[in-house]
């Protein structure tokens, strides 16, 4: 810790955007995931490696972005925080769906089509059309500015010492751990249940489209908020990031009901998985965090590269999977190495890509949204 420099913190939201790579890949390795490619049968591994990945990944990076999302409004006007991360994080999701976007729609219609016109055709089409292939791993930027905006709202009503409070007497309890756990998934649960009653009663497609989108906000909102918790009680933080049996005992039997539901479409196994993706959540979130308090602690010329280049890295990685997909997928080695040459290949491209984003004041504000610095005055 330098100052109030957490140097675990910056690792820790690096880290969860960075698995983003081989978790990505490794969808294209398992039939059951209906991403946008399927190679072949990975194996076990693979999709024991997914699972795990996406049983806590984005739920820590909300977490984390809500601590930090709490730091700075400890320190900063809520308003003038509030226009800094519509600029962080709204300019580059604008550049990323107008630059980055067509061209991995070009690349993946290469990818699925047997020939150039077909291609082309295919790319003209996604092009053209409304939908999802326009912000694909790109969604978590909108529903991060969703969370800001509600929570400048909340703390301009004067919410920080209801949550520090909060914080200060949950940490106190004996079945932290556990407590934690009820609230998170009883939360969860309450947004499935009330939503799901309103899209039942309603014929209205826009409204519809509008509570899935909220549906899916609130889902991590509740994290986001966990993480407002950690900024703004020290002794939750502390408690928190303290190595526990508990959190490894939920984790452990949460990720086990979480993988006998993944991927099944039923209401009464979405509902327990539901439950049980709350529980691999808050646990292996913690987990990670404790391990990164104990080795990551102290600063580190690599880890800070690797944090500066992590938001870069996430913007552009999708569109090289496809890349490296199109070059490597025929290679005749295994599907297990396969998955291995490919999550390298993309994390080196992206890397360079990072490089070179960081390079340029005019693509860091594109695509790190960076504001120009004014050159000084002069006498």
């Amino acid at each position: 810790m330098n100052g109030n420099r957490i140097y675990y913190l910056d690792a820790a939201r690096a880290v969860y955007m960075s698995l983003g790579i081989p978790y990505h890949v490794g969808l294209m390795f398992i039939a059951s995931a209906q991403w946008s490619y399927f190679i072949a049968d990975g194996g076990a591994i693979i999709r024991f490696f997914c699972g795990l990945s996406h049983s806590f990944r984005m739920h820590a990076f909300f977490m984390i972005a809500g601590l930090f999302a709490a730091l700075l409004l400890q320190r900063t006007a809520p308003i003038d925080w509030l226009k800094s991360r519509m600029v962080r994080l709204g300019v580059p999701f604008v550049s990323a769906v107008l630059l980055i976007s067509p061209i991995q729609m070009f690349v993946y219609a290469v990818l699925t089509q047997g020939s150039f016109d077909l291609a082309l055709s295919e790319f003209m089409k996604l092009l053209t059309t409304p939908g999802n292939q326009w912000i694909e791993h790109l969604w978590f930027l909108p529903v991060l500015i969703v969370c800001c905006i509600t929570l400048t709202a909340l703390w301009m009503l004067g919410i920080r010492d209801k949550i520090r409070q909060f914080g200060d007497f949950l940490s106190n309890q004996t079945l932290f751990p556990y407590i934690l756990f009820i609230i998170i998934a009883g939360v969860a649960l309450l947004e499935r249940v009330t939503s799901t009653a309103i899209l039942e009663t309603t014929n209205f497609a826009l409204i519809t489209i509008l509570l899935k989108v909220i549906r899916y906000v609130a889902l991590y909102f509740t994290f986001f908020m966990l993480g407002t918790v950690l900024g703004t009680s020290s002794a939750f933080l502390n408690r928190f990031t303290s190595f526990s049996w508990s959190f490894v005992a939920i984790g452990a039997v949460s990720f086990f009901f979480y993988m006998q539901t993944w991927h099944i479409r039923e209401e009464t196994s979405q509902l327990i998985n539901l439950v049980a993706i709350s529980g691999t959540g808050v646990a292996f979130s913690q987990i990670t965090l404790v391990l990164l308090k104990k080795f990551l602690s102290k600063p580190s010329h690599v880890v800070k590269k690797f944090v500066d280049y992590s938001f870069s890295i996430y913007l552009v990685h999708h569109a090289y999977i496809f890349v490296a997909t199109l070059a490597l997928a025929s290679l005749p080695v295994g599907n297990f190495v396969k998955f291995l040459l490919i999550t390298a290949s993309v994390f080196i491209l992206s890397w360079l890509t990072a490089m070179l984003i960081a390079a340029s004041p005019v693509t860091r504000f594109l695509f790190n949204g960076v504001p120009f610095r004014r050159a000084p005055a002069t006498a």
